[in-house]
């Protein structure tokens, strides 16, 4: 079971696999993440920028295009 902290991996609407911390459990299939962006032009003097994503479900037949996570 995933909780706050926890590395996953997430999956995002266009399938890229990505790494990311787990910030919210809702319960054990949906969860909230941050992510590092994956766009080039969001970076400041710190480096990449976070990106927040909430509401992601856990893999299953219903979700395998995008936007689901899987427990590293």
């Amino acid at each position: 079971m995933v909780k706050v902290g926890d590395a996953i991996t997430y999956f995002d609407e266009h399938c890229k696999e990505r790494n990311a911390l787990v910030t919210a459990v809702h319960n054990p299939d949906y969860i909230n993440l941050v992510v590092i962006t994956n766009d080039p032009s969001m970076q400041d003097q710190y480096g990449q920028q976070l990106c927040r994503v909430s509401s992601v479900s856990k893999l299953g037949e219903h979700n395998k295009a995008g936007r689901y996570f899987v427990e590293k």
